[in-house]
């Protein structure tokens, strides 16, 4: 019939306009510095739903060749740093409500769900989620969730690259460097009114 419908991608590509209008704007100049200091890829990403939605990346000095995932690209809470940092803020009831729903697509990222609860307790009493060996290619990140005036979640950062570059000396390197930079970043995002 040579007629074109707009498919679901369009909503998802609207999402990541929206989001980059503010928080990859005030985010962008410390991603870069992140990287720069790292030399790993660094990440910003968002929720939307049930899943992360990645809004802006930086490349290192040291990246993996394979990294899987691109500005624009999806996928469920819990899988990779971002999305683990991301599901530990939520509470209790919607952390085992969204294992429940959604086991099989977890399972396909190559997580067991079962082990999820533990690595929410464990990025909660750190204050960081640590996200190890996942792939392929294997990979681990370190990510901080981003909040606003009130505390709530609006996003997380995160720092990726090959499981063997994660060193305990180079996670402590990261966390350093995060630090750093969350603390400037933070006073920007709670003066931002959508972020209120």
């Amino acid at each position: 019939s040579k007629r074109y419908l707009l498919g679901a991608q369009i909503y998802r590509l609207g999402l990541v306009a929206a989001g980059r209008t503010n928080l990859r704007d005030i985010c962008e100049s410390m991603l870069t510095r992140i990287a720069a200091a790292t030399g790993d890829t660094v990440f910003l990403a968002i929720r939307q739903g049930d899943d992360v939605l990645v809004i802006d990346r930086r490349i290192g000095t040291t990246p993996s060749r394979a990294m899987p995932l691109d500005v624009g690209m999806p996928r469920p809470l819990g899988v990779g740093a971002t999305g683990l940092a991301i599901l530990a803020t939520l509470p209790e009831a919607d952390v085992d409500r969204f294992i429940r729903a959604n086991a099989q697509r977890l399972r396909e990222h190559g997580l067991r769900p079962e082990r999820l609860p533990q690595q929410v307790l464990r990025s909660r009493k750190n204050g960081y989620a640590y996200s190890r060996g996942y792939g392929p290619p294997r990979l681990s990140g370190i990510g901080i969730a981003l909040h606003n005036r009130d505390h709530r979640c609006i996003g997380a950062i995160s720092v990726t690259n090959l499981a063997a570059r994660m060193t305990a000396a180079h996670r402590g390197e990261i966390l350093r460097v995060l630090h750093d930079e969350l603390v400037r970043i933070d006073a920007r995002l709670r003066m931002v009114p959508m972020f209120t």
